[in-house]
């Protein structure tokens, strides 16, 4: 007996349709909010203010480190939404270094040569001079991003506003390094409030599932 292929198609239809549907959103593997230790935390981020911290993720550890800040600053409660992550941040202001901040993640939850995604937050409501951009240094390799412009929309109305994102391959020794720019090179007016790390998604069962039934149908009509 032959296969309906109206109804055959139909069923091949709504299973594409599936895979290729947005997948829910995720919690990010890690995400850090940089703070100034006594202002609030974004939600659903982690607070940091310190170099070196290990935090535990469903991946292993992962130990943020950062080099080369004057320190943390914050500016105060500000318009707009998302206060807690765009009030404060890690800058620095001196000329004639580069990178200006360095940041490393690294230890168990990092894995060798492996990509991830990584969006990075820059803003300061007090300067808009800043531009701020983002590098992968040190055997991280990845497009560079940025710079974003601090106040070049204005207010932040939504989380990504003053967010740029992008994938990065790991080192060999399963370490992510970023070396922060203010831009162009010379300006040095640096500032990064946080960022989110998430592993690049996997091809949807669906999709497989998908693909193999087209193959079993190609095979039938032969």
């Amino acid at each position: 007996m032959k296969p309906n292929k109206s109804a055959t198609l139909s069923l091949v239809t709504a299973i594409a349709c599936l895979a290729l549907a947005p997948a829910p959103a995720n919690a990010a593997l890690l995400a850090i909010d940089f703070n100034s230790g006594s202002s609030p935390t974004e939600a659903g981020f982690i607070g940091q203010n310190a170099s070196g911290v290990i935090h535990s993720t469903l991946a292993g550890n992962i130990t943020v480190a950062f080099t080369g800040q004057q320190g943390t600053f914050d500016r105060g409660a500000t318009a707009g939404t998302n206060n807690n992550l765009y009030r404060d941040f890690l800058f620095e202001n001196i000329t004639g270094s580069s990178p200006d901040i360095t940041i490393t993640l690294s230890g168990a939850g990092i894995a060798v040569s492996t990509a991830y995604i990584l969006t990075f937050y820059a803003y300061d409501s007090g300067d808009n001079t800043r531009r701020t951009g983002f590098t992968g240094i040190n055997g991280t390799t990845g497009t560079p991003l940025g710079p974003v412009v601090s106040q070049g929309t204005g207010i932040p109305d939504s989380l990504g506003e003053y967010a740029v994102t992008g994938t990065f391959t790991s080192d060999g020794s399963g370490k992510l390094t970023f070396g922060v720019d203010g831009a162009p090179l010379g300006s040095e007016r640096t500032a990064v409030n946080g960022f989110e790390l998430n592993v690049v998604p996997e091809p949807s069962a669906a999709l497989l599932g998908s693909l193999g039934l087209l193959a079993l149908l190609r095979r039938r009509r032969r």
